[in-house]
């Protein structure tokens, strides 16, 4: 034969409802909640690039916006230099031209200075302006636009004075025949010029900082009032930034302090914009609809999980009132019918089951009508047996002992009356047997005195005789009691049969019988000290059993209406539980 393969495990995790949580709902609301762990995850990835990608965005545009500012003011000095007259009087071609540009000049707040080729200062305009300008090293920024002859911008530099940033356009003068005669720079204070608007507008009222590096990798301007020096300027964005990259990424100060930075290249200027955000500043919007998020996750899984149940236990209620009649089925006459759950294939099985139920009850009422016949056919032969015996057999054996008793007067033989002796011992014992049989086929004490005597009767009768038992303790009412005569002839047999197992198969020390009568319902209780038993499971398995003794005191509990109760263990002994409604004697 083959192997059962199957899993066993312990009984309180093979119910319906636990195997369902494990293998239906378990199952469910862990995916749900990858599913929704994975979403997040995802979200936030999608988020973070998201913002970086808007941080790219803003340091782009921003830089692109310096970038045409810086081409106009470079415009402005293009147009002013193509129009010097290149001679020998600078003074006197140069300089009225410039005063003539003046109102265009303005936006150089740190002035405009003429030099020629060899670096020699020849004008400046609006001088008050150009003092600034004037103590500059300027072969540097003259040789750099000789060589790449094109307009050049410098990186910054704090004027002492002033204590400001300035930056330098260097436009080179060629003559007629494309010789370097000189160049025109215009020197710009980064505070409050046309170059740190877009910074400003990008800043606002948010929590943004903008700061602009040159190439050297200085910080020229920075959006907060923090003091130029204190800005950390060797960080890896500062460097993508002036090395002509664009980006953004996340960063962490040797604070902790997390911030979000996106980077670009200021074109033709060898500079680089930062924009700088925190990060919870950044991500609070985010962060909110990620709570959302997280909280309809939540939501979903426990409606996930309460659907699950619900929908479990509305499938397993129904299966467990099928199971909870079903086990009544064996002890109880009928059943309620269970309401329909809704589930058609469940319905079916209850219909079934009812119509199963239906005909058992019938069944049994019809076998019940039959063991009832045959009881009362039993007690009828009883009588009648026992009648025989009293009227005929007893008789004859005292006719018997009345003779033996005749001999034993007329005989003289000592060895004949020894012998009469003995036969007449033999008779005394037989009649006393058959009177035995006698009262137990037909319990006279019973018809003649009731129920309680013939209680009293058979509990002394347990003390005698082959498995007396030493303590048999009765407890009955004080008063007198009267039942119709089946239902008494019933508790008497019971606990006939009950005192007979006792004696028979159980070997107590102890057996205790009490009986109590109330308005409406009688309680017999047998219980002894013996080696106890097994109790099946049903009391169908006592025929197959042999104990016929108890299926006959259970027939005789049903044909009452009652219900009979039976505990016991090995070595702990046997309780009889009876309870029947009352009925009293016409």
């Amino acid at each position: 034969m083959g192997k059962d393969r199957r899993l066993h495990l312990p009984e309180k995790y093979r119910s319906l409802r636990t195997l369902a949580i494990a293998l239906v709902i378990l199952p469910l609301a862990l995916i749900l909640f990858g599913l929704v762990s994975a979403g997040i995850l995802s979200y936030r990835r999608v988020v973070v690039q998201l913002l970086i990608d808007h941080q790219t965005q803003l340091a782009e545009a921003a830089a692109s916006n310096i970038a045409q500012v810086i081409d106009s003011y470079a415009i402005v000095l293009e147009v002013i230099a193509s129009n010097v007259e290149v001679n020998s009087d600078w003074e006197d071609t140069v300089l009225p031209q410039l005063n003539e540009a003046n109102p265009s000049l303005e936006i150089f707040t740190a002035g405009i200075l003429l030099v020629d080729a060899t670096g020699k200062r020849l004008g400046a305009a609006p001088f008050e302006q150009s003092l600034a300008l004037s103590e500059l090293g300027l072969a540097d920024f003259i040789a750099a636009a000789q060589s790449e002859c094109a307009t050049t911008i410098s990186n910054g530099w704090v004027d002492q004075d002033q204590a400001q940033p300035i930056i330098l356009i260097t436009v080179p003068i060629y003559d007629s025949n494309d010789e370097f005669r000189g160049a025109l720079l215009g020197g710009i204070y980064l505070a409050g010029s046309h170059l740190t608007e877009p910074i400003h507008n990008m800043v606002g009222e948010e929590q943004r900082s903008v700061y602009l590096v040159d190439g050297a990798g200085q910080v020229i301007f920075h959006s907060s009032p923090e003091p130029i020096a204190n800005i950390q300027t060797d960080l890896p964005f500062i460097q993508k930034a002036i090395s002509g990259e664009q980006g953004g990424m996340q960063w962490e100060n040797a604070s902790a302090e997390r911030y979000l930075v996106g980077y670009a290249p200021v074109e033709s200027t060898g500079w680089g914009l930062v924009v700088q955000e925190p990060w919870a500043t950044v991500t609070s919007p985010a962060r909110n609809y990620g709570y959302m998020l997280i909280s309809i996750g939540l939501v979903a899984l426990v409606g996930v999980i309460l659907l699950g149940w619900f929908g479990v236990r509305r499938i397993v209620t129904p299966i467990q009132a099928l199971s909870n009649q079903a086990r009544q089925l064996v002890t109880v006459d009928g059943i309620e019918p269970i309401a329909e759950s809704g589930i058609s294939e469940i319905d079916s099985l209850e219909h079934s089951f009812d119509q199963m139920a239906h005909q058992i009850a019938s069944y049994r009422v019809g076998l019940r009508r039959y063991v009832g016949a045959i009881t009362q056919k039993q007690e009828d032969e009883h009588r009648h047996i026992a009648r025989e015996l009293h009227d005929e057999t007893v008789q004859s054996l005292l006719a018997i002992s009345r003779s033996l008793e005749l001999e034993q007067s007329s005989e003289s033989n000592p060895e004949r009356l020894k012998r009469l002796a003995e036969i007449q011992k033999m008779v005394a014992e037989t009649l006393s047997g058959v009177r035995q049989i006698s009262r137990d086929l037909r319990p006279l004490v019973l018809e003649d005195l009731g129920l309680i005597p013939a209680l009293q009767a058979l509990v002394r009768s347990a003390h005698l005789g082959p498995g007396a038992v030493p303590h048999v303790k009765l407890e009955v009412p004080d008063t007198p009691i009267r039942l119709q005569a089946r239902q008494e002839l019933a508790l008497y047999r019971i606990t006939q049969e009950a005192l007979t197992n006792a004696r028979k198969h159980a070997q107590p020390t102890g057996v205790r019988v009490s009986l109590q009568v109330e308005a409406e319902s009688i309680q017999l209780e047998i219980e002894d000290d013996g080696k106890g038993f097994q109790v099946p499971d049903s009391f169908s398995e006592l025929a197959q059993r042999g104990c016929f003794g108890l299926m006959g005191i259970q027939e005789r509990v049903w044909e009452m209406g009652g219900s009979l109760a039976l505990r016991s263990a090995p070595g702990e002994g046997a309780r009889l539980q009876i309870n029947m409604p009352v009925m009293p004697a016409p």
